[in-house]
């Protein structure tokens, strides 16, 4: 009876054992993926991205390269399709993808390995995973598809992306405008004052904030399994305990800070500036609406 009481009690330690050990590998692979996650979203900041008030043609945006040739490798003008229809009649594959209708560089979104020229209009780039569902590979350069009823050549496979971009160069009209970071506030400025356009900046903080949620929680849980192993080990002392809580407390309170962080020049001349803090209170609410709303869809399909 004694011998059968140890082995179950041995078998139940076994499985306590192998059950921690499967939670902090889940944990920490939770805390991995938030990581990378985190990484990701760094990207958003090197690209800025403004709604024009006004939409206008790329016959209008040709007139403002035209006239300021030195922007015509900084400026890029767009908009995007969510569901945008692909063909390859050769092996009768259709797919459906979000489709970035551009006129500019746009090396700008992909680095200087993607170039699309204004003047290739019968050019366009494709997201590895829709060239892997029509060609059934991601080696398609040169190959070519249908969309809208017209024969795009492929000039480049973009990896870890899904979707088409294609230059237009006289239908329809662009929604947004698009910028390096380090170049921002000039180029805004020109748009503004030099063309007289009005701009709305468009906000993605809030996936930093929800990739700093998920690393924050992440966190938290390790630390929780951590802190109970450890209170039980010692012996449940009621010193480890209180030491428990209090190490918490601080650190809960620096993920709140991390996770809600914002903007340094969200921050008004005056701390006590009521009017200032309600009005980017308001223009933080409005952005989380929009983002709620799927309106914040142009970066790339992980991060969302």
């Amino acid at each position: 009876m004694m011998e059968q009481k140890e082995q179950t009690t041995k078998s139940n330690n076994a499985a306590a054992v192998c059950t921690l050990v499967l939670l902090y590998l889940a944990v920490i692979c939770l805390l991995i993926h938030s990581c990378y996650r985190v990484q990701e979203t760094k990207e958003l900041d090197a690209f800025g991205i403004y709604k024009l008030s006004v939409p206008f043609s790329a016959h209008e945006a040709a007139g403002i390269f035209e006239r300021n040739e030195e922007y015509r490798h900084q400026l890029l003008f767009f908009r995007e399709e969510t569901s945008g229809s692909i063909t390859f009649p050769e092996f009768n594959k259709t797919v459906v993808t979000r489709v970035i209708c551009i006129y500019g560089d746009s090396n700008l979104l992909f680095g200087n390995n993607y170039p699309l020229e204004p003047s290739d209009s019968k050019g366009c780039l494709l997201g590895e995973d829709a060239a892997y569902v029509l060609f059934g590979s991601t080696h398609a350069a040169g190959e070519s598809l249908y969309y809208g009823g017209q024969c795009y050549e492929i000039r480049d496979v973009i990896p870890d992306w899904d979707g088409l971009v294609i230059e237009e160069a006289g239908i329809g009209e662009f929604v947004y405008a698009g910028m390096p970071k380090d170049q921002e506030r000039s180029l805004v400025s020109f748009l503004e004052n030099g063309e007289g356009m009005a701009l709305i900046k468009q906000s993605f903080r809030f996936y930093q904030i929800l990739a700093r949620l998920e690393l924050f929680l992440s966190m938290v849980l390790l630390y929780g399994m951590t802190a109970g192993l450890l209170y039980q080990k010692t012996g449940k002392k009621p010193l480890v305990r209180k030491a428990a809580f209090a190490a918490f407390a601080a650190f809960f309170l620096a993920g709140v800070i991390y996770v809600c962080s914002f903007p340094i020049e969200s921050i008004p001349d005056r701390v006590s500036d009521i009017g200032a803090w309600s009005a980017y209170l308001t223009n933080e609410w409005t952005n989380f609406k929009a983002f709620l709303g799927g309106r914040e869809f142009f970066y790339p399909s992980q991060i969302l």
